[in-house]
């Protein structure tokens, strides 16, 4: 019987921890910090350092690269081209070296520069990826039958770059929409579209929803969740409304705290019928 071989490959992202437990233990490269937070001047630069230690018992060899990202609507990393970002810092960084080889035990430094242009201002990111060369990793299990599964592993190392422009930080958001949706199985959510129309990152953004009957009268106030905004996104903040509301007409009055100095607040109507489908 011919055997049956299917490959996959797995990239292992391994953010760096501070205490580098994780990535020792699995990765065998010791990185000594996942984050590096800049606050240059526009016009000015600055260099930070970063030190890489072979913990392992062979050689290997590291390439480094710049990448941008963006949060997606629901929070999610996406990963971007340099240059797609217009507030990406790829464009401002010089990473040095850009390829490492390192010998048993041996340790090294990586020094990345940020140069700013002088009209910058608000907040920038970007990250590296150390991405390991030197040799694949692979798993084989036999399922029987004559299946093989044979897994490739690549490891890479991120760490996150953010940049604030000192005294130019502009803090602003708002809530852009409000709705309620019905699904088939009779399950109502609030749907609320938040948007940061500032230019640094909103960080902890909360608030609640108050749940008014026709009367004016609260009958439910319900928590919004923490959550954070990149400058020129938005995210969409979903809310499950309670089933316990008796028909009738209601609004639901959002209110959000964005650290900012005043709050924003947004409204949907809609009404609860017997069947509790229909909507305003």
């Amino acid at each position: 019987m011919k055997k049956v071989i299917l490959f996959f490959i797995v990239v292992i992202f391994l953010l760096v921890l501070e205490s580098n437990a994780y990535a020792s233990a699995i990765g065998g490269i010791r990185i000594n910090a996942s984050r590096i937070n800049f606050k240059v001047k526009g016009g000015e630069s600055e260099t930070a350092i970063i030190n890489i230690t072979n913990q392992r018992e062979k050689l290997i060899i590291l390439a480094i690269e710049n990448q941008d990202f963006c949060r997606d609507s629901l929070g999610n990393l996406v990963g971007l081209d340099v240059g797609m970002l217009n507030r990406g810092c790829s464009k401002f960084l010089t990473v040095s070296p850009s390829k490492i080889n390192l010998e048993p035990g041996e340790k090294t430094t990586l020094r990345i520069t940020i140069e700013m242009p002088d009209s910058s201002d608000g907040t920038y990111w970007s990250r590296l990826a150390i991405n390991e060369v030197s040799e694949n990793y692979s798993i084989e299990e036999d399922h029987g039958g004559g299946r093989i599964v044979k897994i490739f592993l690549e490891y890479c190392w991120e760490i996150y770059i953010y940049e604030t422009v000192p005294e130019s930080e502009i803090c602003e958001g708002e809530i852009a929409g409000a709705e309620i949706t019905f699904s088939d199985e009779g399950k109502r959510d609030i749907e609320l579209d938040f948007k940061n129309t500032g230019n640094i990152i909103l960080i902890g953004c909360n608030g609640y929803i108050e749940i008014r009957d026709e009367l004016g009268e609260t009958v439910e106030t319900l928590t919004i969740n923490e959550f954070n905004v990149y400058p020129d996104a938005k995210r969409i903040i979903t809310t499950e409304m309670p089933n316990t509301l008796k028909p009738g007409e209601y609004s639901a009055l959002a209110v959000i705290d964005f650290g900012g100095d005043h709050l924003v607040a947004g409204e949907a109507f809609f009404e609860i019928t017997e069947d509790s489908s229909s909507e305003e």
